[in-house]
């Protein structure tokens, strides 16, 4: 779970389970995921920009505050349970 602001979160999880908040939580969105990987980690560099990482190698970019999510080709084949953007 990644909050961008007291209002803006995401969450993600399960065969490409990704969930979005615009209101702290009340309500919850699901989002396309262009994946059926279990998803792991959801972080933002900042409000725009975000990665979601996951099973298998899953990479997913949003470059629109998460409305939409791209998935990025890479040949790394191992699971990512976690990510640190500083």
């Amino acid at each position: 779970m990644f909050f961008t602001d007291t209002a803006n979160g995401f969450v993600v999880g399960i065969e490409g389970t990704i969930l979005r908040t615009q209101n702290g939580g009340t309500k919850w969105t699901a989002l396309e995921s262009e994946s059926t990987n279990d998803l792991r980690a959801v972080q933002f560099f900042d409000k725009q920009q975000g990665i979601i990482v996951g099973m298998n190698g899953t990479i997913l970019r949003t470059t629109d505050g998460g409305t939409t999510w791209i998935k990025v080709e890479t040949d790394f084949p191992l699971s990512l349970f976690g990510l640190a953007i500083n």
